[in-house]
Parts: C-alpha cells; structure tokens; sequence
C-alpha cells in the first residue's frame, strides 16, 4: 500500500513539471528576467566586435597596399648578391647575419618595407614585392659597403687625387694607403638628405649628426682647418664625394654638406649612412623582374576556384543546419576580417610577410574557427534534445562547450606564439598568421557566435524552430538516452590498422630519405626552430598533463606523434626537398593533428568524469567505456566531417582550377586532414580505452554492460 502511494505521488509530481514544448520555451518569471539580462550582455558584446571589426578595417584599408605580400603571391623583383671577404676568407654566419640585417634596413630606407632578404651560403637574394625600379641601379647601390671617412685634404697623399678634386670633379676614387681618415661613420648617429635653395637654386644636401666624441675631434680639426683655409674630403667607399671649404670650426657636431647631388643621389647617401657599413663585401650578381611565383594565372584561378569552394560548402551547412549555419558562416567570415586586420598592422610595422605558408596558417585558423563553431552547436542542440529551455541551453548549458574551446585556443595561440618569435622564414610566417587567426578565433566565439546564439533563441528560435534547424522535444529526454545504443568503435580493428599505416610511412621515409635529411638540415641550420617547435609540443603536453586524465594525455601525444610520422612519411613520396608549399602543408598538417586531438579527448575526458562522478556511490559507472567514447565521437564528428568536407572541397578546387602548380600544398591539406582525424580515432581513442580498461571500474561496468546486452 505504502509503496502504491509513493508511486502515485511520483506519477503526480512528474505530471506537475512542465515537459516536452513547454519545458523546451519556458521563459516565464525569474527566467524571462534573465533572459532579458542575457540579452543585454550579448548585445554588448556584439557592441564590442562592431568596434574591434571597425579598427580591422580601418587598418586594413586599402588592403592592396597595407599587406606586404611574397614573391609568392606577388610580382616583383628579386636581386641576387656574392658575399666575401677581402681577405679571401669566408664569411662567418654572424657577418651574414649583419650583412642581411644591413640590406634590410636600407631597402627600408628606401620605401621597400615588404622586402625580404635572405642568405644561402655566401650568396644572398633580397625579394621586393611589388614594383619595377631600376634592379640594376638598385644592386649597385645596395651592394656598396657603406663605409664612411672624413679626411683631410693635406692628408691625402695621392697628388693627382688632390688635383681633380680641386678641379671639381666629385667620385674621385683613392687608394686605401694614400690617405689617413680622422674620422669614421661609426660617429654618425644621424644622416639626412634635404633640399636647400641659394640664389634661387634648388640643391640638395647631405646633413650628419655626431655624438660627442666625434663632434670634439670634428670641432678640433675644423678650427685648425678653418684658420688655414683648408679643405675636408668626405669619403664614401674609398671615393670623394664632397670636398668643401672649411670656413669656420664646427662645434655643435652637426654637419651639412653638397656635392651638386640629384635627389637620387642624395637618398642614396642617406640610406648608405644611416644603415651603417656592411660587414663583408658584396658583389651584385644578377637581377630578374618577376610575376608571381606560383603565375598569375594559376593565382586567380585558385581564386575563382576557392569562391565556388565557400559556395559549395555554404550550401552543405545550410543544409545540414539551415538557419545556425549562418552563425558558423558569420563566425568563419569575422575571423577572416580579424586576421586581416591584424595582418595589415603587423605588415605595417613589416613584421609579416602574406606568403603561401601564411595563407595556410590563416586557411588553419579559419577552419578551426568554423570546426568551433560546430562545436558549440553541437553543445546547444544536445541540452536542447534533453528537454532544457532554449535560453538555458544558449548560455549555462553552453558553457562547459565554451571553456573547452576557449582552451584549446589557448593552447593554440601559445603553441605558435613561440616559433612566430624566435623563428624565420616560412615557419616563423606560417606561426604568426596563425597566431593571428586564432586571435579571430577568440574574438568570433565570444562576441559573435555565443551572444548571437543568445540573442537568437530567446527572441526568434522558438517562433522559427523548423527555419533555424531546431527540432522541438515532445518530451523531456533523459541524459544517458544516446548512451544505450550499440556501441560500434572497433578498437582492435583500427589500431591494427593504425600499426599498418604506420610501417607504411616508416618505409616511405626509409625508401625517400632526401626529404628527411633536409628537414634535419633545416633544424641544424636554425637550432632555434627545432627548439621553438619542441617548447611548443611542450607546452602543449603540459596543459594536456593538467587538464585532461594522464592517461588520456598521454595516448593523445601518442596519436600526435603518428599523425607527424604519417604525413612525413607521405609527404617524402610527393616531394623531395623544402618548399613554401610543402612547410605550409606539413605545419597545417601538424597544427591539425593538434587542434583535433585536442578537441575529441577534451570532450571524451569530460564525458568519463561525469560518469564517474554521476555513479560514484553505485561503485561503477553504468555505462561501459566503449559507449561513452561513441557518444563522445557522435557528437564531435559534425564538426570533423564538416572541416574534412571543406578541406577536401577546397584542395580539389586548387588541384582542378591551377594543375600542378598547387599540387603539393592541396595534397598536403587533404593529407593532413584525412591522418589528423584518423589519428584520433584510430589511435588515440584505441589506445585511451585498452589502458582505462585496466582500471577496476570501468572493467566493472564492461561486464555489466556485456550481461545486459545478452
């Protein structure tokens, strides 16, 4: 009797509860009133992405001058230069390094913010995007050594010397031993070239600044040349190129003089004098005005192609998603105005470079941003298909989705922050555009997606649910309702598998060993980017230690370490040596293999713990392990297979619209996708299951489920 009662009692408090569309658009009382504050809080968020997408396009603007791009990407002209000593010594890779620097700072000088320069060897290349000059008069002049004297003309031994430069002829060239300097341009602190007017006659002239100990020689030669009437000899690279008159001591160190200059001349000087002189002489070998590298066809053609790519995957997720796609469309699209904003103030401060490994960094971060996206999604539709109110599935119930997410950007941002400081050339451009685009990232989760997502599903979700892609609950679904499907992940089978794949990448390495060898050659070239990259991998273990199981953890750096041999191994049957292509494929490959094992054992982790913690007092879990590592995959795999999908779309696009010109990256991608997933699912998880199941519990609940099953 006692028992009928309780039931009945039951029965009559479950009937009380609001289930089914009730429960699913309950805002009434202290929840519309929080709703209301939700609202509030998303539309300043929205305020605060109208103001940062703002100054992105205010930097940005025009775009065409404001990104300093590659030869890559860009036409231009490329200039080649032979370093060497005058000794016949060898260069030392710190002089090359000064000698680099030097032919930086004067092509800046010159308006080239956007070059690069580069050594190999003794031989070093400077590559300036974007215009036309005179590559011949260019060359000579950035290849003149830049040393700076100051000499009296009685010091000059060379009579004949004397004469024509009294005579007035101006590049009067001396032997070195013929004249003793009291002065050199390392007393120079400042130089500038100006236009003056005397008697109606515009010329220009040269004026220096000196620190004290070079403006008390300087005031002390000029006296005694004053009183004598003597003259000064200003000598550049061994040639006269003024001599004037000194009529009066110079005792401010500051000095202004003329050798009937044109401006070119003049800005030449100037560049010249404030670079400083160059460690090692250069001779100028060759130049060549290019196009684009990659051909200007094939770039505009990958263009159209990419644009028929977005359509075809804009309409999937329309389909798939209807209305919410438009959040991960929108989310996609803000990332990519931020990444270009901050592209644009770092090339402005000629910190980046948009080369092909940097638009794989940003196509990276892009499709993280979206993949993201999905995931919070996914979050939002699961509380909704439990039976949770729309407006508590849009904001509590999202932020367990929303801290994992912002981790993994976390972790991300610090992996490439690293090699994006201390490294160079194409990793140092692929890291920093991605640091850049996971910045993006940020900014598109919290103040666009997650506050539109807010705004959304209290003011029109309800109304619209079949537009928006929402199915509406007829009842209130239990938690554990997906957990009691049959489990299919078939472990054994995959890591077998998994141990094949990786004999083959093994004996790819093995049978292409060019490859591998110039990647250690690379790595021993520039030890820091081997540390740059280890520090990174680090760090990234370390935060995995800290918030995920060890066990997880570890199997995740183990499938991380398979995605790298894998995709190394597949990459040496492609190409044999280190191209802009390849480094950008093979870091989009490893950033990948992160971002997913990241993502699928966050989740995995978070769902063990819950079930642990739900049924600690029963002693195990009641559901096995396997079970819930298939929810946790169902509810990751719209995010992979979408970003497969995109990746896969996008690269056959490539290949289709440019040939082989892309080859290798578009492959690479595809490569890099397919193994990244893969390495979770087929080694990762695998691995993370057979070691958990060594624990008491979770083998409890494995023979639980197995009876119930029979």
């Amino acid at each position: 009797m006692t028992a009928k009662r309780a039931q009945s009692r039951t029965k009559s408090k479950c009937s009380d509860e609001p289930t089914g569309l009730d429960r699913w658009s309950q805002t009434s009382g202290k929840s519309s009133k929080k709703s209301s504050a939700d609202v509030h809080q998303a539309l300043y968020a929205l305020a605060g992405l109208v103001v940062i997408l703002a100054i992105a396009l205010v930097v940005s603007f025009p775009i065409n001058t404001t990104l300093s791009r590659g030869l890559d990407v860009s036409s231009g002209t490329s200039l080649t230069f032979s370093a060497s000593k005058a000794d016949g010594s060898t260069p030392t890779e710190d002089e090359l390094t000064t000698a680099v620097a030097t032919l930086k700072m004067r092509l800046q000088d010159l308006g080239f913010s956007d070059a690069r320069v580069q050594a190999d060897g003794t031989t070093i290349t400077a590559q300036i995007p974007g215009t036309t000059v005179d590559a011949q008069q260019l060359g000579e002049e950035l290849a003149q050594s830049g040393k700076l004297e100051f000499v009296r003309m009685d010091d000059i031994g060379d009579a004949d010397a004397r004469a024509r430069i009294n005579a007035g002829q101006t590049n009067v060239s001396l032997e070195q031993d013929t004249y003793t300097p009291f002065l050199d341009g390392s007393a120079v602190t400042s130089a500038s070239a100006t236009q003056t007017t005397i008697s109606g006659t515009p010329f220009w002239v040269i004026n220096l600044s000196f620190d004290d100990d070079g403006a008390a020689v300087l005031a002390e030669v000029t006296e005694d040349l004053a009183a004598s009437g003597g003259q000064l000899a200003v000598v550049l690279d061994g040639k006269v190129i003024s001599a004037p008159a000194v009529q009066e001591a110079i005792t401010e160190g500051d000095v202004s003089f003329s050798g009937g200059f044109t401006e070119d001349q003049a800005r030449s000087i100037e560049m010249i004098v404030s670079s400083g002189s160059l460690p090692v002489s250069l001779t100028f070998m060759q130049s060549a005005v290019e196009g684009p590298l990659l051909g200007r066809e094939a770039l505009t053609q990958g263009a159209y192609a990419l644009a028929v790519a977005a359509i075809l995957i804009t309409a999937l997720l329309l389909v798939c998603y209807r209305g919410l796609a438009l959040l991960v469309l929108g989310s996609a699209a803000v990332s990519i105005l931020v990444w270009i904003g901050g592209s644009a103030a770092l090339s402005r401060a000629d910190v980046l470079l948009v080369t092909l490994p940097a638009l794989a960094g940003a196509a990276l971060t892009a499709l993280i941003t979206s993949a993201g996206s999905l995931l919070l999604l996914g979050g939002f539709l699961e509380k909704v298909r439990q039976g949770r109110s729309l407006r508590t599935s849009s904001t509590t119930g999202l932020s367990h989705v929303s801290v994992g997410l912002i981790e993994a950007y976390l972790v991300l941002l610090v992996t490439f922050f690293i090699p994006s400081v201390v490294t160079t050339g194409s990793v140092r451009e692929f890291a920093l555009s991605a640091v850049v685009g996971t910045v993006g990232a940020f900014v598109a989760l919290l103040l666009f997606e997650k506050p539109l997502l807010q705004i959304v599903a209290v003011k029109s979700m309800s109304e619209h649910a079949h537009l928006w892609g929402v199915k509406i609950p007829s009842e209130s679904v239990d938690s554990h309702e997906d957990s009691s499907s049959t489990a299919t992940y078939h472990a054994k089978q995959l890591t077998v598998l998994s141990l094949a794949l990786c004999v083959v990448a093994i004996a790819g390495c093995a049978v292409k060993s060019e490859l591998v060898v110039s990647l250690g050659e690379s790595v021993l070239a520039t030890p820091v980017l081997g540390i740059a990259l280890l520090v990174g991998l680090l760090i990234y273990c370390m935060v995995m230690a800290l918030r995920l199981d060890l066990k997880i953890a570890l199997s995740a750096l183990v499938g991380i370490v398979f995605s790298v041999v894998v995709v190394l191994g597949m990459s040496s049957l492609l190409n044999t040596t280190i191209t802009d292509q390849l480094a950008g494929g093979l870091l989009f490959s490893f950033a990948w293999s992160l971002w997913c094992n990241w993502s699928v054992m966050r989740r995995v982790n978070d769902d063990l713990a819950s079930e642990r913690k739900g049924n600690k007092k029963a002693g195990a879990p009641k559901i096995s392990l396997w079970r819930k590592v298939a929810n946790s995959i169902r509810f990751c795999s719209p995010a992979l297979t979408v970003s497969l999908v995109a990746v896969i779309v996008m690269s056959i696009a490539l290949l289709v619209a440019t040939g082989a010109t892309l080859f290798t990256l578009a492959a690479m991608s595809i490569i890099g996708s397919l193994v990244g997933i893969y390495a979770v699912l087929g080694v990762t998880l695998p691995l993370m299951g057979f070691w958990k199941m060594k624990e008491s519990q979770w083998a409890t609940a494995e023979r639980r489920q197995t009876r119930q099953d029979r």
